[in-house]
């Protein structure tokens, strides 16, 4: 192979977040109104639930994800975090 790939995504920056949150269709709303988010991509569920969205604010991409318990994937609470920065 001759060409090199970019390790970086295209749209993404070097520091990228990625957060659990309970209700991910508020979360896109709230950034929407608040920040002036964009979504980029959303995956939904049948009853329309996003399960793992991207939305932009400004220059910058995340990524929002709903829980997923049994792949231990679980919203914040006070004794357990799921997010990450890459």
């Amino acid at each position: 192979m001759t060409d090199a790939v970019n390790p970086i995504p295209e749209r993404y920056h070097r520091i990228n977040c990625f957060a659990v949150v309970p209700d991910t269709n508020s979360a896109i709303e709230y950034y929407r109104a608040v920040f002036g988010a964009e979504v980029l991509s959303r995956n939904d569920l049948p009853n329309g639930q996003a399960t793992h969205t991207e939305p932009k604010v400004g220059v910058s991409t995340f990524q929002l994800g709903m829980p997923t318990p049994m792949k231990d994937v679980q919203v914040p609470a006070a004794d357990w975090v799921h997010t990450s920065v890459v």
